[in-house]
């Protein structure tokens, strides 16, 4: 499965340098560890629902970051997870039910933020 291949292989896509989008089946949980690290051309990322956790690094470093999508069913936002991503026309929508963002998520990021929780800021 897709599940298994990612955690046998983390990072799996950390550099990528040809990636331009990415898209989820709806059965993934949790996006790991640096799995997207520094993909320089990834412009689109769509979580589906069920994504209840994005790990470390997960999405850092990727600096042509156009389009973002984040489940509701989001939880959890791990440290660094979008840190340095992201153009100025980004705009990034964190769920209500996003309880928990690690140490510096969009420290360096262009993006506009909104957090639909206001106490996870």
């Amino acid at each position: 499965s897709f599940l298994a291949f990612i955690r046998d292989c983390l990072p799996c896509f950390d550099n990528c340098l040809n990636l331009e989008k990415v898209t989820f089946q709806s059965s993934i949980e949790s996006i790991p560890l640096a799995t997207f690290y520094g993909c320089e051309k990834l412009k689109e990322i769509v979580l589906p629902e069920g994504v209840k956790e994005i790990g470390e690094e997960a999405f850092a470093a990727l600096k042509s970051l156009e389009k973002l999508t984040l489940p509701e069913s989001l939880e959890k936002i791990g440290p660094y997870a979008f840190w340095n991503s992201g153009t100025e026309s980004l705009e990034i929508t964190v769920p209500k039910g996003v309880t928990e963002i690690g140490e510096d998520a969009f420290a360096s990021s262009k993006a506009k933020i909104t957090y639909l929780n206001e106490e996870v800021k």
